[in-house]
Parts: C-alpha cells; structure tokens; sequence
C-alpha cells in the first residue's frame, strides 16, 4: 500500500486564538482553515518551544527541546546531534521538499534545510545562493545604492524631520503593501514542487507561510478586508521600526490598539487564502486525497494586550505560544484536549508515514496514537549575548527586557514565566485565561519551580537545576567565522536551492 504524502505548512506567527477552529468569533478569519480542521484532527492546547521560529522548528523537525538541540534563538544554528525530519523520510523513500521565505534562521548555512532534495528561498537577498565570501561568512552586505539612500534620508531627517517621517512612513507603507514576505512566491512554489515530483514515490513538503508573523500588514485586498483603517505613525514605526517607537516610550490609543488587532486578522485571513490555494493545487495535481495537511504554528504575536508587547520574543504569554497543530487526514473532525508541544510533530509524522520511532531521544507523542498528553511542556527563551546586544543597539525592543526568560504550563493548568530577574509570574489558566492576575508567591510557585528544575535535570542532568542551564554567550558568536557548509550541513547540496 502507497505511504501518504505529507504536507507541512508552517503558519509563521500565527495564534491559535486567532483561528476560528480554536474558539476565535471576532471576525471569520479562517474559513478555509476551519473547513479542513472538519476533516482532520485539531490539538486543542499546543505550545511552542519558544516564542521565535528557529528554535520551535528545530524542535518540530528533531522531536526534543532546544535545551537539547541547542538551536536556541534566532541567532543560533542547528549542528545536526538529532536526526532530521526530512532526513529520516527520505531515507525511508520520500522525496523531500522546502520552500520558504530567505531570512537567516531558515537559511542553509545554518543547518534548516537538512535532508531536503529540493529547496526554494525566496526573497531579494540572494547571498545565501552565492558561492562567496561573504555567504560562507553569513554576512550580508548593503549595496552601495542601498547605503547612499540611507545616508541621504539621515540627512533629510537632520534638516527637515517632519518631511522625512512623512516620506519615509509613506515609503514603508508602500513596501508592505506591495510585498507580503514571501507568502505568495511560497504558494507558486507548490505548483512547482508537485511538477517536479518523482510520480512513484511519496512527497513530504516543507512551506513556510510567514503572513501572519510582524509586520502586521497584508497585501492589497486583504488589507481591507474588513474595511479600510487608519495607519497612524504610532502604528507604521511599529511594525516597521519598533525601535524608533519605543525608544520614543510611546503608547497606542484604544482606537489604535482595535486598529492593530483588525490589521493582525487581516493577516491571518489572508494566510488563510493562502492554505485554500495550496489544497486547490492538491486537487489539480489529483494528490489530494492520497496527502495528509499538517497546519502548525511555531510561535504566536502579541497585539499590545500586555505590557505594550507587540509581536513575539518578549515574554512567552499566551498569544506568543499558544500555536495550532491540526492533521487533515481525511477523518471526520475531531480534537484532543491533551497538553501538547510542537515537538509532538516529529512522532506524529513518523508515525503518518510508517516509519519505526527508533530515535532516541524524543520527547514528544504522537498526537495521533497518544490522548493524555503531556504532564507538563517548556518554552524557553534566552537572554541576549552581550555581543549580539551591542549590534542590535540601545533602541532594540528586546533589550528592554534583558533578562532570561522560561516557561513551564502544568497540566493542572498552572503557567510559570521564570526570570532571572527574580520577578516570577504565575496564572492560573483556567480562572485567568488572559494572564492578567499573577499569582505567584513563594508557597505556590516555588513547587512549581521544582517541577520545572526536574524537568530540566531529566533533560540535561545535573545542569539543568540552573537557570542559565547552557552558556547562550557562546551561541553565534563566531558568527563572522561559521565552520564550512558542509561541516555544519553535510547534507546540503547546493545544486539543490533555488532562488525565487
């Protein structure tokens, strides 16, 4: 009997409140979503492994947490200790396929793309496709058109500031609009891999749909969607210079804040469009019912409801990792209400594609074959490098926050933010679902802390008992210097990426 196709689509920033399959009633968002989840199975409470997209991918593609496979933050590559997704199946006879937006944590220096046999990057930066110095550095340079520009708008900014906010928001603006990073060019990539396909075997499909990760601005129509808005200034710096509006220690009005929640929605409605497209061409490649759909998030975004957070890698609320997880097989709609962690999707393809869990170790559970679930799950998000600090400057939304940042969800409900800081947070989920009562003290939390040093120490030893449970200066510091291609990625073939 032929093994099913299986299909990843990765919705980049996407909540699981946002989507209409998990409760959301503000707007009709997700149709399409909605329409596949009747067909399928939804995990009703999946977290993310952290509140950015490398390190919950990797724990998606290798079944283990990033205290495992170390690919921590954005700034960090994956150095292959585990097994690959993509690697396992196609050794075990897929024919294996990516396609997905170029920004550096899915890039083939740093070890994403392993045991893929077909790779598209998308986007103008095209270093990461040229045999050059400054690709096997992992540096990208600014053209010198690009550097005059920014030295003539610094000007304009010196001697006429109002003019040159005005002109440079209205620039923006434009950009935005026009380009949706890389959604659309990943759907026609699709149609292009179906093509390519070798007939006789089975086809697992990596795409990344990052519509819905900040800035919150979809292409024209789905901008307008639910009718036009106004972009204020507040809004425009952002999305799209955050630095410049906190540094300004700015607020948003109420009416900005509804504005940015319609702009979010937006975004996922048009992500939504996008899923519609790619099961359109299932249905045109006459694949369709011999493929299995899985839709996951790798982290959410915050629309402003606490501390003024926008966007993802602050803290790891719930609108930061709360994902979905749904598996269109084909059954008739069900769920499962077990705590779940998107290192589950590693055994739960494996087990979709019949191929033996002899891989050691994984620590998720197929959400097809297991229904309770997990005791307890992890998000975890490190403290900035020193060195990696000084490069993002004083105005960076993250150093506001410079601190440690992890999270334990208990099954009894219990959600513990820990910070180096010493300024633990504690909500109980089921009496406070939007975590704005913190509860912690020192009788309930400190057993939670417990826990959660247990679970660590189960992972790592004795060194899981410390906060700091790795050195994360280390991590990317030899950026400027990363070991050959071929040594980080002994997979990657570079005749095998294509640059769309």
């Amino acid at each position: 009997m032929r093994r099913k196709n299986i299909l990843l689509v990765l919705l980049d920033g996407c909540r699981a409140q946002s989507l209409g399959c998990y409760g959301y009633t503000a707007r009709d968002t997700s149709p399409a979503i909605d329409r596949l989840a009747e067909r399928g199975l939804v995990a009703e409470r999946v977290y993310a492994t952290s509140n950015c997209t490398m390190p919950s991918v990797i724990s998606m593609m290798t079944g283990v947490y990033p205290a495992l496979h170390r690919a921590t933050a954005t700034w960090g590559y994956y150095d292959g200790k585990y097994p690959f997704l993509p690697e396992i199946l196609r050794s075990s006879g897929y024919q294996t396929f990516f396609a997905a937006n170029a920004v550096t944590a899915m890039s083939p220096e740093w070890g994403f793309i392993r045991g893929y046999d077909r790779a598209y990057r998308i986007g103008k930066e095209n270093n990461w496709f040229k045999d050059s110095a400054e690709q096997a550095r992992g540096v990208r340079k600014s053209s010198f058109k690009h550097q005059v520009k920014q030295d003539l708008f610094r000007i304009a900014r010196r001697y006429f500031p109002d003019k040159s906010e005005d002109v440079r928001m209205s620039a923006q603006l434009k950009w935005y609009r026009g380009n949706d990073m890389g959604g659309a060019k990943s759907v026609d990539c699709v149609g292009r891999m179906l093509k390519e396909r070798d007939q006789d075997k089975p086809f697992f499909m990596y795409v990344n749909l990052p519509v819905t990760h900040h800035p919150y601005l979809a292409p024209a129509p789905f901008v307008d969607t639910w009718g036009k808005f106004q972009v204020t200034r507040n809004l425009a710096d952002l999305n799209l210079v955050p630095g410049e509006f906190y540094g300004r220690n700015e607020d948003l009005t109420q009416e900005e804040r509804r504005t940015l929640v319609q702009m979010y929605d937006t975004c996922v409605r048009y992500a939504d469009h996008c899923v519609e497209r790619i099961v359109s061409m299932l249905q045109a490649a006459n694949v369709r019912d011999d493929t299995v759909v899985i839709l996951a998030g790798d982290h959410g975004g915050m629309t402003f409801e606490t501390k003024k957070f926008h966007g993802s890698a602050n803290f790891t609320y719930e609108p930061e990792i709360r994902v979905p997880l749904i598996v269109v097989d084909g059954q008739k709609g069900r769920s499962t209400s077990g705590l779940r962690s998107v290192v589950d999707l590693f055994p739960t393809a494996l087990e979709l594609a019949g191929v033996g869990q002899s891989f050691s170790p994984v620590q998720g559970k197929s959400i097809l074959s297991e229904s309770a679930g997990h005791h307890a799950v992890m998000a975890d998000y490190p403290r900035w490098p020193l060195w990696l600090a000084e490069r993002a400057g004083d105005k960076s939304n993250l150093l506001r926050f410079w601190q440690t940042n992890r999270t334990m969800v208990a099954s009894d409900g219990k959600k513990l933010i820990w910070l180096d800081s010493g300024r633990h947070e504690l909500f109980d989920l089921n009496a406070d679902p939007d975590e704005q009562r913190n509860i912690y003290d020192s009788d309930t939390g400190l057993p939670l802390i417990e826990r959660m040093e247990s679970f660590y120490t189960a992972l790592l030893g004795p060194a899981g008992r410390r906060l700091e449970i790795y050195d994360h200066a280390d991590i990317g510091k030899g950026i400027s210097e990363l070991p050959p291609m071929s040594t980080i990625n002994p997979s990657f073939n570079p005749e095998s990426i294509v640059a769309v």
